[in-house]
């Protein structure tokens, strides 16, 4: 094999590199021509006109709107299919970054469910003074309920499968 791997490697970076400068100058088109069309609907419902809203003059508001609207989805259309091609890029030439942002989010969810929890419970205790209870709930950990310190075996709680009836 007359090429080595290096120089094919180093021909597929240079063309890579060449087809994203395009792409990227692509991209500052599409956001430009986004915010564009983004003005132009903005624009129409702003603009203040001496004409009295004659029923043509409705009609012309009413096309340059629709007219406006469509550009600005198909613009919309365009950056989103750019996000996605870089996102497929990416995921082929670098999985684990895919793997890194998928856990990333996963913990922000945890994080934001476990506040989320706080929250209930701050809010049972406060119904629960408002009704003149003397104990709020005892936490639940993987489904078990937490009683006392933690030190001793997790203790039964009567089941609280009771339908709800109206009274």
């Amino acid at each position: 094999m007359a090429t080595s791997y290096s120089t094919v490697k180093s021909k597929q970076v240079m063309a890579s590199d060449h087809s994203n400068h395009g792409l990227l100058a692509n991209n500052t088109n599409l956001v430009d021509d986004f915010e564009e069309a983004f003005q132009g609907i903005i624009s129409g419902f702003t603009k203040e006109d001496g004409l009295s809203h004659t029923q043509d003059n409705k009609e012309e508001l009413r096309t340059d709107a629709e007219q406006n609207v469509a550009k600005f989805i198909e613009v919309a259309k365009q950056l989103e299919t750019f996000f996605l091609q870089r996102r497929l890029q990416i995921s082929v030439l670098k999985p684990e970054q895919l793997i890194k942002e998928d856990c990333s989010e996963l913990k922000q969810e945890l994080a934001r469910k476990d506040e989320l929890i706080k929250k209930h419970y701050e809010k049972i205790s406060i119904w629960l003074n408002m009704l003149g209870e003397p104990h709020p709930p005892a936490p639940v950990a993987n489904g078990v309920p937490i009683v006392g310190d933690g030190s001793s075996a997790p203790q039964q709680q009567p089941s609280q499968n009771i339908p709800f009836q109206h009274r």
